[in-house]
């Protein structure tokens, strides 16, 4: 067995979603996020600041064909605006 990216998202969306990479794409993603979440909770920020990898990394995974585009710039936007909202609410 390979152990490079591409076979590992095969065989994720092989084994564990019917053959659909966007959902495995998308389920490498929230762990990704709930790993930054246990780190930037543990350095005592905003939990918003964890969303920020979120952004390079959906852009990773639209760029190599695992998210659709369109769910790539919804949490784009998304991520976007809480981290917007709380860096307002730390300048205020």
């Amino acid at each position: 067995m390979n152990l490079d990216f591409a076979s590992i998202v095969d065989f994720l969306s092989q084994n564990l979603f019917g053959g659909s990479t966007t959902l495995a794409g998308l389920a490498m993603l929230i762990a990704a996020w709930a790993i930054c979440a246990i780190i930037v909770i543990n350095a005592k920020a905003s939990p918003a600041y964890s969303v920020v990898p979120m952004i390079p990394i959906c852009i990773f995974f639209s760029a190599y064909g695992i998210l659709d585009e369109t769910i790539s710039i919804l949490i784009i936007l998304v991520s976007g605006v809480m981290v917007a909202s709380t860096f307002k609410k730390a300048v205020d």
